[in-house]
C-alpha cells in the first residue's frame, strides 16, 4: 500500500512540476500582452494591445488566410503520410524497408532550406519548373506561383509529411494484423480490407496528427517569412513576426495579444480531438493475446506502391535538395546559366563563420536533452489523463497542450519576460533553450503517446495491479514496454525537430550559446544566401549519413532475428 501511495505521489509531483513549467511562460505572455512596454522595462497595464488586435481591419483576412493555409498543409501532409506509412509498414511493396527511413531525411534540416528550394523551383520569373514550362513546353506565362497561399500550402505540407509519417506509422505498426487477416479470410479484397479495417483503426491517429499538423502550420515561421511576406500573403504568424522581429522597436505586447487567437483555435482543436476519441475503448486493439506483425501481400498493386514511394522521393527530397546543391555552387542564383561557372568557393569560405561548428554541437546537446525530458513528461501527462479515475483528469491533457498554441517566437518572448523578472541565472545559457524546447514539444510527445496508449487494453495493467505490483512497476514493466515503439519514435522526432527549431530559440540565443538554426537564419537574413545553403548541404550530408548508418544497423539486426 505504501509503494502504491508513493507511486501516486511521485506521479502527481512530476505533473505539478511540469504544470508549473508550462504555466510560467504562459502567465508571462499574458502579463506581457497587458503591459505597455518591453520586457523588464517600466510600464503600466493597458488593453491597447487587444484593442489594436481586434480592431485591425486585417484581422478577419489574417484569420481566414491562416485557417485555410493551415488546413491545406495539414490535409496534404496527413494524406501523403498515411499512404507512405501504410506501404512501408503493412505491405510487401518493393523497397518498403528502405523507404521506412526515407521520410526522416528532411526532418532535421532547418525549415528555411525547404522554403528556399521551392522558391528556386516555383518562382514566377526564375523558378526552374516554371522556366521549363515556358521555354520547353511553350507556355506563355508561369503556371505556378510560389508567392501565393497555394505555394505556402504546398511548401508547408511537404515539410510536415515527416511529422505525420512518424505518428501514423507508429499506429500502423501497433495494429493487430489478425484483424486484417480475418477480413481476407472472409473474402474481402485488398481495397476492402484497407478501407473497412485498416483505415478505420488508425483514424484516431490520423485525426490527432491532422490537428497537430494544422497547429504547426498555423504557427510556422519560416514559410510565412520566406514566401508569405514577399508575396503579400498575410497570416497571423507573419503579423506576429513583423511585430517581434521586423518592427523597430519590437512590439512584444501586440505579438502576445495576437497569439491569444491561436490559443483559442488550439483549444477548439483539442476539444474536437477529445470528442473524436470519447469512445476510446473501441480502438483498443492490443490485448493480452500475443501476435506477430505480418505484411499484407498486394499482388500486382505492389508495383503501384513502389511507384508512389519513388514519386515521393523525387518530389520531396531529390528535386529540392539537388536544386539547393546546385545553387550552393554559384556565387548567386542564375537559372539560365545553371551549370556554368560552378565552384566550391562557398564551401571553402564556410570556416570564416566560426559559430557554425559551435552551433552544431550546441544543437546536438540541446535537442537530445529536450527530447528526453519532453517524452518523459508526455508519458506522465498521457497516462494520468487516460488511465486515472481522478475527476477532471481530461484537463491534464489540455494543460499539456497549451504551449502548442503559442508560436515559438512568442514562447521565446514569454521566457524572456519570465527570466528577466526571475534572477535564477539561466537566461543567456543553453538551459533556457532546453526549457523552451521542452515546453514547446511536450504537446508533440502527448500526440505521439496518446494514440498507442489508447490501443493498449487496460486489462493488462489491471492484471498487474491485482497481482500486487505498484503503479510505477506496472508502468515500467508493461505500459512502457508496449509503448516502446511510440516512445522511440517520439524521441527521434522531437530530437530532430528541435534540431531545426528556430522560432523558440531566436530570441534566447546569446554569443557562445547559439544553436545551428539561429546561426543559419542570421546568415540568411544578412544576405549570405549561398553560404547558408552550402552550410545546409553539409549539415544534410551529416544527418543523412547518420540515418543511413542507423538504417543499415536496423536492417542487419532484423536479418539476424530472422536468421
Amino acid at each position: 500500500m505504501n509503494s502504491i501511495r508513493l507511486s501516486r505521489l511521485f506521479i502527481i509531483g512530476v505533473l505539478i512540476i511540469m504544470g508549473i513549467l508550462i504555466a510560467l511562460p504562459i502567465i508571462a505572455l499574458l502579463f506581457g500582452s497587458f503591459w505597455s512596454s518591453r520586457p523588464g522595462a517600466p510600464g503600466f497595464f493597458t488593453f491597447d494591445n487587444y484593442i489594436k488586435t481586434f480592431t485591425d481591419v486585417r484581422s478577419l483576412n489574417l484569420l481566414t488566410n491562416s485557417l485555410f493555409y493551415a488546413f491545406g498543409a495539414a490535409l496534404l501532409a496527413t494524406s501523403v503520410a498515411t499512404v507512405i506509412a501504410f506501404l512501408t509498414s503493412r505491405t510487401d511493396t518493393p523497397l518498403a524497408r528502405v523507404f521506412t527511413f526515407i521520410p526522416f531525411l528532411p526532418l532535421a534540416i532547418p525549415g528555411i532550406a525547404n522554403s528556399i528550394a521551392w522558391v528556386y523551383l516555383l518562382s514566377p520569373r526564375t523558378g526552374l519548373i516554371n522556366l521549363f514550362f515556358i521555354n520547353t513546353l511553350g507556355f506563355s506565362s508561369a503556371p505556378f506561383n510560389i508567392y501565393s497561399i497555394w505555394g505556402m500550402i504546398w511548401t508547408s505540407g511537404l515539410s510536415l509529411i515527416p511529422l505525420a509519417y512518424v505518428g501514423i506509422r507508429a499506429a500502423m505498426v501497433s495494429l493487430n494484423p489478425a484483424l486484417e487477416d480475418a477480413g481476407r479470410i472472409s473474402g474481402a479484397g485488398i481495397r476492402q480490407v484497407i478501407s473497412r479495417i485498416t483505415i478505420p483503426l488508425v483514424i484516431p491517429a490520423m485525426l490527432s496528427i491532422f490537428f497537430l499538423a494544422f497547429i504547426i502550420a498555423f504557427e510556422s515561421f519560416e514559410v510565412p517569412a520566406v514566401i508569405g511576406i514577399p508575396g503579400n500573403v498575410d497570416v497571423y504568424m507573419s503579423a506576429i513576426a513583423k511585430s517581434v522581429l521586423y518592427r523597430i522597436p519590437p512590439n512584444h505586447g501586440l505579438a502576445t495579444s495576437q497569439a491569444i487567437i491561436m490559443l483559442i483555435v488550439t483549444m477548439l482543436l483539442v476539444l474536437l480531438y477529445r470528442i473524436a476519441t470519447r469512445r476510446a475503448e473501441k480502438f483498443a486493439v492490443i490485448t493480452g493475446k500475443g501476435y506477430s506483425p505480418r505484411v499484407m501481400k498486394l499482388g500486382k498493386w505492389r508495383y503501384v506502391g513502389v511507384t508512389i514511394l519513388l514519386i515521393y522521393l523525387f518530389v520531396d527530397i531529390i528535386l529540392p535538395y539537388s536544386t539547393l546543391f546546385i545553387s550552393s555552387l554559384h556565387s548567386f542564383w542564375h537559372p539560365k546559366t545553371l551549370f556554368e561557372d560552378l565552384s566550391f568557393q562557398n564551401y571553402v569560405e564556410l570556416p570564416a563563420y566560426s559559430n557554425l561548428l559551435r552551433g552544431l554541437f550546441n544543437s546536438i546537446f540541446v535537442s537530445s536533452i529536450s527530447a528526453f525530458i519532453a517524452v518523459l513528461a508526455a508519458v506522465f501527462f498521457t497516462y494520468y489523463s487516460l488511465r486515472s479515475k481522478v475527476k477532471g483528469r481530461g484537463l491534464l491533457e489540455g494543460m499539456g497542450m497549451l504551449p502548442i498554441a503559442f508560436p515559438g517566437l512568442v514562447l521565446g518572448v514569454g521566457l524572456l519576460w519570465a527570466f528577466i523578472s526571475l534572477p535564477i541565472g539561466i537566461y543567456g545559457t543553453l538551459w533556457v533553450i532546453i526549457l523552451a524546447y521542452t515546453i514547446k514539444y511536450i504537446p508533440h510527445g502527448i500526440r505521439f503517446e496518446s494514440e498507442p496508449l489508447l490501443q493498449i487494453h487496460p486489462e493488462l495493467e489491471d492484471a498487474s495491479r491485482i497481482s500486487g505490483a505498484s503503479l510505477l512497476h506496472t508502468i515500467r514493466k508493461i505500459t512502457l514496454v508496449l509503448l516502446k515503439p511510440a516512445i522511440i519514435g517520439g524521441w527521434v522526432y522531437i530530437a530532430l525537430i528541435t534540431f531545426r527549431e528556430l522560432g523558440a530559440a531566436i530570441l534566447l540565443v546569446s554569443p557562445g550559446n547559439e544553436v545551428i538554426s539561429a546561426v543559419l537564419y542570421t546568415m540568411w537574413a544578412g544576405g549570405h544566401i549561398e553560404h547558408t545553403i552550402a552550410a545546409i548541404m553539409i549539415l544534410a550530408a551529416i544527418i543523412w549519413s547518420t540515418i543511413f548508418v542507423v538504417a543499415i544497423i536496423s536492417w542487419k539486426r532484423s536479418k539476424n532475428r530472422k536468421g
